[in-house]
């Protein structure tokens, strides 16, 4: 009788919204063909507020497909780093990578992100995440490109010898020979990490790649090349040298209308003739502009991300039409009503259920890794003479293992700090599974204001994201872990990906059951995916 009317309501909701659906007018999607051309011709009209434009209303559009919406999301990274907003380049990146289910993107995210984390100074990260570039490639071409990036991450922590090291395998690599573009960036980067080692072969280098760019027009990279050779000049303490390169490398730099560059310029003409008023004076000027340039830009992106988000909420509230809006309301009271004592019910045996698999997962725990390890050692004792040295070694290095195992399981059934330390504790824990082969990258955690949040459920969320990290341990075989953790209105997002072998082992399937029920019994909604390594979608209601 129950389940009849509780179908009964189902269907009469169903009704009332499919007789709503025509009063519905949703925006037509237009071509992403059409947006992507449309946001490439205004970047190369260097409207790059309009490209940001273009590219937004596809990377949150779920109309799309993935691998639109990863593209969207990338070049918009991209834009983010050419205006120098590091963070906002990283940030987007990452949420690329979480949707992504493209091998062919992974190489182009992960070089994104670890030229952003090279900007921020981030080194070490930087390095993982071009090694992992450079894994996910099989082009040669990409891969020198992706190598080269590598030696200017080195070349900025001053490890000239590692710089060195990349570059010089890349000087026989045919595909890069056969791009001069690319081939004159290896050499003269090679003959700067020269220069710094002071090796007399730096010189030779960057002309021979200052004579390359000449060859094909590349004027505008033809200011690194003059720029070194400042530098070279510099070190000779030749002035005159150095002026009359620094002196190319900015006229070559105000034509390109590159302020950067011409910072750098100028900032070796001040060294060299400190007297001159006039290059202090264009110094701060064009540093001024740049910071007034580049705010604008910022608050132009920020500006269209708002509105963006402001239209699509709009147009939610104008779904469901005025005279229809009393019988969905009426459905859905009524269906709430049966569903709660329902889910109630269920969940009870669901709790009881999860109680019961956690205290047979702890007894499977205590008998498989402490008491076969507890006899073993006392039978040893029991047999052998303890106080020879060897004896004596063995039996407390055989204790301090039982130790450390009784430790493990301890934690993963201790007691969770639910007050202020609360965030603190969940990025230990994550951080705790990081190891030398395996990445965890996370996201939000510090932007949530977990004090809004009930106690209880901020239990069910650490012990949901260890049972998902201790099965990524056990059966994953991953290498990265992305974990994002957003707050939307009334509803936590938790986003969790990574990159192993996803559902191929039913035992791996079976071991989430346990989140899945916790989730639902604080009525959270969980969806797992498993193309290109396991994703776990999980929101709740706060």
């Amino acid at each position: 009788m129950k389940n009849n009317l509780f179908y009964s309501l189902i269907l009469l909701l169903i009704l009332v919204l499919n007789s709503c659906s025509f009063l519905e007018q949703k925006e037509p999607k237009v071509d992403f063909e059409i947006i992507k051309q449309k946001a490439l011709d205004a970047e190369h009209n260097t409207k790059l507020d309009s490209a940001f434009y273009y590219l937004n209303t596809i990377s949150n559009d779920e109309n799309y497909i993935v691998d639109n919406r990863v593209y969207a999301k990338l070049e918009k990274a991209r834009l983010y780093y050419l205006q120098c907003d590091y963070i906002e380049s990283e940030a987007e990146t990452i949420e690329a990578i979480a949707i992504n289910t493209n091998p062919v993107y992974n190489s182009f995210l992960h070089n994104m992100l670890g030229t952003a984390f090279q900007e921020q100074r981030k080194f070490d990260k930087a390095i993982e995440q071009l090694d992992l570039a450079s894994k996910n490639t099989t082009d040669s071409l990409h891969n020198a490109v992706i190598q080269s990036n590598l030696s200017l991450v080195y070349l900025d922590n001053e490890e000239y010898s590692k710089a060195i090291q990349t570059l010089e395998p890349l000087l026989n690599n045919k595909a890069l020979k056969d791009n001069p573009f690319y081939f004159s960036k290896v050499i003269d980067n090679l003959g700067y990490a020269y220069l710094k080692k002071g090796l007399p072969e730096a010189k030779t280098f960057i002309e021979k790649g200052l004579l390359l760019r000449d060859s094909i027009d590349d004027n505008f990279s033809k200011i690194a090349s003059y720029v070194h050779l400042a530098n070279y000049y510099e070190q000779q303490s030749d002035i005159e040298k150095t002026n009359e390169f620094a002196l190319k490398a900015y006229s070559i730099a105000t034509a390109s209308k590159s302020p950067d560059d011409r910072l750098e310029a100028l900032d070796l003409l001040i060294k060299n003739n400190s007297n001159n008023k006039e290059w202090y004076l264009k110094y701060a000027h064009i540093n001024d502009s740049i910071l007034k340039d580049r705010n604008i830009n910022k608050n132009q992106f920020a500006q269209i991300k708002y509105d963006a988000t402001k239209a699509e909420n709009k147009a939610k509230l104008h779904k469901e039409q005025k005279e229809k809006l009393t019988i969905a309301i009426v459905a859905i009271v009524l269906l709430s009503l049966i569903s709660f004592i329902l889910i109630r019910i269920k969940n009870k045996q669901k709790q009881l259920k999860t109680v019961y698999d956690t205290e047979t997962r702890i007894s499977k725990q205590l008998h498989d890794e402490l008491a076969n390890d507890v006899f073993n050692t006392l039978t040893f004792a029991e047999n052998q003479d303890i106080s020879t040295s060897d004896n004596k070694e063995k039996i407390i290095q055989e204790l301090d293992n039982i130790y450390k195992r009784t430790r493990s399981i301890s934690h993963e059934n201790s007691s969770i700090d639910v007050g202020e330390k609360y965030n603190t504790e969940l990025q230990m824990l994550l951080s705790n599974f990081r190891t030398q082969h395996v990445q965890v990258i996370t996201k939000g955690i510090d932007s949530i204001t977990w004090n809004s949040i009930n106690s209880s459920k901020k239990i069910i969320i650490y012990r949901v994201l260890q049972e998902l990290m201790i099965n990524m341990k056990k059966h994953s075989s991953c290498s990265v872990v992305y974990i994002t953790i957003a707050a939307a209105d009334n509803d936590l997002e938790i986003k969790y990906a990574d990159n192993g072998v996803g559902f191929k082992e039913e035992k791996f399937k079976n071991g989430l059951s346990n989140v899945e029920n916790r989730i639902k019994s604080i009525k959270g909604r969980i969806t797992f995916e498993s193309v290109n390594g396991l994703k776990v979608k999980i929101n709740l209601p706060i």
